[in-house]
C-alpha cells in the first residue's frame, strides 16, 4: 500500500490531479493522470491493478492525442485516499489550487513517477556534458 501511495504522490507532483465531483447529495473524488504516451498509462494501469484499484483510460484530446487514466477514489479499496485532496489542494477564491504537501516524503518511487509523468532528460547539442534531469514545477508556487 505504501508503494501505491508513493506512485500516486509522484504522479500528483506531475500532471495527475484529483477532482471533487458532486452527484445528488454525494461527493465523489476522482484521480486523473494525463499523458501523450498511452503505453505509459497502460503500464500505470497494470500497477494500479496489482493493488485492486480499478481504472480506465480514455482519449482526452483528439487533436493532441492525449489520453487520461482515471479511477474513483471513493470506490478504490483504500478509504484513506479520500484525504489526498485536502493534502494536495487548498481552496482560494472559490477554486482549488494544487500545492506540495509539507509532509511529502521524496522517495525513489515518488521521483520515478514524477519524472515519468512530468520530467525530461536535457542533452546539450555538441557537448560531452552529462545530461540533466529536469522536473516540471510550473504549476507550483515558489514556496512549494
Amino acid at each position: 500500500m505504501e508503494i501505491l501511495r508513493e506512485i500516486i504522490n509522484g504522479t500528483l507532483l506531475g500532471d495527475a490531479s484529483i477532482k471533487i465531483e458532486k452527484y445528488n447529495d454525494s461527493r465523489y473524488f476522482s484521480y486523473k493522470l494525463t499523458a501523450k504516451d498511452r503505453n505509459f498509462l497502460l503500464w500505470c494501469q497494470k500497477l494500479f491493478d496489482l493493488f485492486k484499484v480499478k481504472s480506465w483510460i480514455s482519449l482526452e484530446n483528439k487533436v493532441s492525442l492525449t489520453h487520461s487514466l482515471w479511477f474513483y477514489i471513493n470506490t478504490c479499496p483504500y478509504p484513506e485516499f479520500l484525504n489526498l485532496h485536502s493534502k494536495w489542494y487548498i481552496p482560494k477564491d472559490g477554486r482549488n489550487f494544487k500545492i506540495v504537501p509539507r509532509d511529502l516524503e521524496i522517495t525513489p518511487t515518488v521521483l520515478l513517477h514524477w519524472y515519468l509523468g512530468d520530467g525530461c532528460l536535457v542533452r546539450q547539442k555538441g557537448s560531452n556534458r552529462i545530461p540533466r534531469i529536469v522536473f516540471a514545477t510550473n504549476c507550483f508556487t515558489k514556496e512549494d
